[in-house]
């Protein structure tokens, strides 16, 4: 798997971007659809995970943010029919991600992916706390105080918003029916509890 069968792929993506900007394939500035804006979200937790965590010499947690990582990548690949600019950044991060602890296979995705000299001094990514940021959130929806949907909003969505959303989930609309609503309470970005 690791990027083998899409290396002509990712080679042809990066190939007429400089190795200085190829990270920016992934930057928080780069518009992207959702797919890839959450694979941006994971490398930028994954670039941030790795570096504490071999700073501080953890490394069998550095190598297990790895392993997310490239599960993630590879789950996301397979939504893709060809591999995407993002996912090339991705690739690109992650051989470098790579070198501390497989120096030699880093060595090979670095060679296959166009990069000069060794992966060693291509530097070290850094990440962006603004790629960190979700643009949505999941919230329970619950009724009586038991969980009966789980809703995907917008992060920003305030209270009337989420009110009117957890009234108008179908799994809700089953428990409630015709009966009246005493009471909706609201914890936002958390959950919507409707008392009947």
């Amino acid at each position: 798997a690791l990027f083998g069968r899409d290396r002509d792929a990712i080679a042809a993506v990066l190939q007429g971007i400089p190795a200085a900007q190829r990270d920016a394939l992934v930057g928080a500035s780069v518009d992207l659809d959702e797919r890839d804006a959450g694979l941006r979200r994971r490398v930028h937790a994954a670039v941030r995970k790795v570096t504490a965590d071999t700073e501080a010499f953890g490394f069998n947690t550095a190598i297990a943010a790895l392993m997310e990582l490239l599960n993630e990548t590879q789950r996301c690949r397979a939504s893709m029919s060809a591999p995407s600019r993002a996912y090339a950044g991705v690739a690109w991060i992650f051989c470098r991600l790579l070198a501390p602890f497989a120096p030699h296979f880093a060595e090979e995705l670095h060679r296959w992916f166009g990069g000069e000299g060794s992966v060693h001094d291509a530097g070290w990514p850094a990440w962006e706390e603004a790629a960190l940021a979700e643009d949505s959130v999941e919230i329970v929806v619950q009724v009586n105080g038991k969980v009966r949907d789980r809703m995907t909003v917008s992060r920003t969505a305030g209270e009337d918003e989420l009110r009117a959303a957890a009234l108008a989930s179908e799994k809700v609309r089953e428990i409630v029916g015709d009966g009246p609503v005493k009471k909706v309470v609201v914890v936002p970005g958390r959950l919507v509890n409707l008392v009947l």
